[in-house]
C-alpha cells in the first residue's frame, strides 16, 4: 500500500501534531505533506521526521516572507487564510493508494483521484468558522454590524466557511477524536464520523500511590476559558499545596487571586510534567475540552481527577471510579466534590486507574487505526 499523510501546517507542535507523528512513526515509508513548516521547531521537537516533510513551495515562501513582516510574527498563519484552500488543492496525491489528512480545517480540501482513498482525522471543524465565529470576529477587531471592518470580515469568513463545508464532502471517511467533535461534524458538515481516541503517551508515566500530604495539581495553559480562576477562588488558603504548571496571558490576573499555598511553575517540560503527575495527590481539570489528555495522564500515574463534567472528560473519566465530576464550578459543587474525593481516596487502588488509562495508549490507537485502514 502506498500511503501518504497531510497536515495543515507544522508550526505549533501541539496535540494535533502529536497524533500526526504517532501515525507517521507507524508507517515510516509514508511521506508527510504540509502547506508550510517551521523546520527549526520541527528539528527541536521531532528531528526524526525532518527529512519526510514535503512543503508547498508557494506556501513555504509566503510563510518565510510573513515571518519578516513587523507585527505579524507568530500570527503568520492568519495572514494567508484566503489562499489555504487553493494551495491544498494543488498538491498531487495521484501516486498514492491512501491519504490520511490530519486536520483542523484545510486537510478536508485535499483532492485525490478516484483510485486514492482519502481518510480525514478531524480534530474539530474549524472553530473560528463555526461555533466560535462571533468571538473570532471580535478578536479580529469587528465593531459590530454595519462597520466597514465587520462587512469585510463577514464576507471573507463566509467565503472560507463555504470552502470548508464543500471540502468536507471530499473524504471517503472521517475519523475524529471524541463524540463531542463527531456531533460538531454532524451538525456543521452533515457527515458521520467514527470516533478514534487520540494516542496518549502513558508508557513513560509510572503508576504511583498518592499521599494525603502531597499537592493538588493543575496542568493547563493560562487563559480565561480554562476556568482556573474558579478553582483559585474556591481553594483559598488550604493547607494542601496547589501547583499550577503552564503559562499564558491570564497568568498575572490568576496570581492575584491565588492564596499563599498556590505556586505557579510556568511552562514545564514533558519530563517535569510526568514527575509532577507521579508525585501529585490529584489533578484538577476545570475546563471543557474536545478531548483533553490530562485526566488520562493522571490515571496512568494512578491519580484521581476532579473534572468539570462536560465535553471530552465525560468520555475519559468515570465518575466515582477514576475521578469526580462537578456539574458546575460553584463553591458548593467543588466542596461536595472535595468531600467525595477524600472518601474515594481511601479506597481506590492506583493500579485500577492505570488499567483504565490503557485504552487510550499509543498501541491501542495504532491497532484501531491499522484495522480501520485495512477494512476501508
Amino acid at each position: 500500500m502506498r500511503l501518504a499523510f497531510f497536515h495543515d501546517f507544522l508550526l505549533r507542535f501541539g496535540g494535533a501534531e502529536h497524533v500526526l507523528f504517532t501515525m507517521a512513526k507507524a508507517y515510516p515509508e509514508a511521506p508527510i505533506y504540509t502547506l508550510f513548516c517551521d523546520f527549526d521547531g520541527l528539528k527541536a521537537r521531532y528531528p526524526e521526521f525532518a527529512n519526510r516533510i514535503h512543503v508547498h513551495p508557494k506556501a513555504q515562501r509566503a510563510y518565510k516572507l510573513g515571518r519578516k513582516i513587523p507585527l505579524i510574527g507568530k500570527q503568520v498563519s492568519k495572514l494567508f487564510l484566503p489562499y489555504y484552500g487553493r494551495w491544498v488543492e494543488e498538491i498531487d496525491f495521484s501516486d498514492y493508494d491512501t491519504v490520511i489528512a490530519n486536520s483542523t480545517a484545510w486537510g478536508l480540501g485535499v483532492v485525490t483521484p478516484s483510485w486514492t482513498k482519502l481518510i480525514a482525522y478531524v480534530h474539530s471543524p474549524a472553530r473560528y468558522l463555526w461555533d466560535y465565529y462571533p468571538d473570532y470576529k471580535r478578536e479580529l477587531g469587528s465593531k459590530g454590524q454595519g462597520s466597514l471592518r465587520d462587512t469585510l470580515l463577514t464576507y471573507s469568513l463566509s467565503r472560507r466557511r463555504l470552502e470548508n463545508r464543500v471540502s468536507a464532502d471530499r473524504p471517503d471517511a472521517i475519523l475524529c477524536n471524541s463524540t463531542l467533535v463527531a456531533d460538531r461534524i454532524a451538525k456543521f458538515y452533515r457527515r458521520k464520523a467514527t470516533v478514534l481516541y487520540p494516542p496518549v503517551d502513558i508508557d513513560n508515566i509510572s503508576c504511583t500511590g498518592a499521599s494525603p500530604q502531597s499537592y493538588a495539581l493543575i496542568l493547563s495553559t493560562l487563559t480565561p476559558y480554562k476556568n482556573i480562576d474558579k478553582i483559585l477562588s474556591w481553594w483559598g488558603d488550604r493547607e494542601t499545596k496547589l501547583l499550577i504548571a503552564g503559562d499564558g496571558p491570564d497568568r498575572e490576573r490568576l496570581k492575584k487571586l491565588a492564596g499563599k499555598n498556590v505556586t505557579f511553575l510556568g511552562y514545564v517540560s514533558q519530563e517535569k510534567k510526568t514527575t509532577l503527575l507521579e508525585e501529585a495527590r490529584l489533578l484538577f481539570y476545570p475546563s471543557m475540552e474536545d478531548f483533553g489528555i490530562g485526566p488520562i495522564e493522571a490515571m496512568a500515574a494512578g491519580k484521581l481527577t476532579i473534572a468539570l463534567g462536560k465535553g471530552g472528560a465525560l468520555e475519559t473519566v468515570t465518575d466515582g471510579q477514576t475521578g469526580i465530576f462537578v456539574t458546575d464550578l460553584s463553591q458548593k459543587s467543588l466542596d461536595h466534590a472535595w468531600e467525595k474525593f477524600c472518601t474515594i481516596e481511601k479506597n481506590y487502588t492506583a493500579n485500577h486507574l492505570r488499567i483504565s488509562s490503557e485504552r487510550f495508549s499509543r498501541n491501542s490507537f495504532l491497532h484501531s487505526l491499522s484495522s480501520y485502514i485495512d477494512a476501508s
